[in-house]
């Protein structure tokens, strides 16, 4: 069974106004500019912009597409990799985090991930995936001074 857009952009609005309103309850922590309700509140924005764009994305389509409907491609072995790389992809992630380190593994995992739904774009993927990375890696250890496991970098920037 197939969703439209309009269903997920909706669901993730909802998400993303409970993730916001849990995240102002969260204490602050003393002698940090940012207090611990930063991040969850940019992931609740976040779910709010990806959702208002799947609802405006879906409505602008002509013919509009029905709420549900069911693939006839459903049990295909393609989709059955899309729906396996996901769970994959997290074990991955856990696995080699902290023998490789956080860089390499994002890369590695939003990357791969990017590549097999944009169905075989490996430069934008890489592009993404590298931006990311680093962004994210950015993030926590300068501005929210959680340092995230370096692995294989750790020899390089010591």
């Amino acid at each position: 069974m197939v969703f439209a857009d309009r269903v997920w952009g909706v669901l993730a609005l909802l998400g993303g106004l409970a993730i916001i309103f849990a995240a102002r309850s969260f204490p602050v922590i003393p002698g940090q500019a940012y207090g611990s309700a930063l991040v969850p509140t940019l992931i609740g924005v976040g779910f709010l912009l990806c959702g208002t764009i799947l609802i405006v994305g879906d409505l602008r389509r002509s013919p509009r597409p029905p709420v549900f409907h069911l693939d006839p491609e459903a049990g295909s072995p393609s989709r059955l990799l899309d729906v396996l790389s996901v769970p994959a992809a997290v074990l991955a992630f856990i696995l080699l985090l902290h023998p490789l380190g956080f860089v390499p593994v994002a890369t590695l995992v939003v990357g791969g991930l990017i590549w097999r739904f944009r169905r075989g774009r490996p430069l934008s993927a890489l592009i993404t995936a590298v931006t990311f990375a680093l962004f994210t890696d950015w993030l926590f250890r300068h501005l929210l001074l959680v340092p995230l496991p370096l692995g294989l970098l750790s020899s390089w920037l010591g």
